[in-house]
C-alpha cells in the first residue's frame, strides 16, 4: 500500500513539474513576443508621425528575438528529453545514453531566453532614456 501512495504522490509531482516547465515556455515567448510587438508598434507610430525613431532599437529587437529562439529550443530540446525518459534506450539507442543533455541544453536555452529579455529590456530603456523626437527637415520647413 505504501509503494502506491508514493507512486502516486511521485506521478503526481512529476506532473506538476512538467506543467510548470510548459508555463516557463510560455511566459518565456510571450514577454519576448510581447517586447517585440510592443517595440514593432512603436516604430511604426514613430515613422507615421515622421519622427526620427531611436537607432538603438534594432539591438533591443535583436535581444528580443535571440529570447524567443531561445524559449523555442528550450521547447525542442525539453521534447526530446521528454521521448528519451518514456521511449528507453529501445528506440534511440545512441541517443538514450546522452538523453541528459537535452535536459541541460534545455535549461540553458531558457536562461539564455531569459537573460536575452533582460538585456534587451535594459537596451530599451538605455535607448529610450537618450531619446529625444527630432521632426524630419520636411515637416519643419512647413510651420
Amino acid at each position: 500500500m505504501q509503494n502506491a501512495k508514493d507512486r502516486v504522490t511521485r506521478d503526481t509531482g512529476f506532473q506538476s513539474l512538467i506543467d510548470l516547465t510548459i508555463f516557463s515556455i510560455k511566459s518565456l515567448i510571450a514577454i519576448n513576443g510581447g517586447a517585440i510587438i510592443a517595440l514593432l508598434a512603436f516604430i511604426g507610430n514613430i515613422l507615421s508621425k515622421e519622427i526620427a525613431y531611436p537607432l538603438g532599437i534594432s539591438c533591443a529587437l535583436s535581444w528580443y528575438c535571440v529570447g524567443i529562439t531561445s524559449a523555442i529550443l528550450e521547447l525542442m530540446f525539453a521534447y526530446f528529453f521528454q521521448v528519451f525518459e518514456i521511449e528507453g534506450g529501445a528506440k534511440f539507442p545512441c541517443l538514450w545514453h546522452n538523453r541528459e543533455c537535452f535536459r541541460y541544453l534545455a535549461i540553458a536555452s531558457a536562461a539564455l531566453s531569459l537573460a536575452s529579455f533582460i538585456v534587451g529590456s535594459i537596451k530599451t530603456v538605455n535607448t529610450f532614456s537618450n531619446f529625444t523626437p527630432t521632426h524630419s527637415q520636411k515637416e519643419c520647413c512647413c510651420r
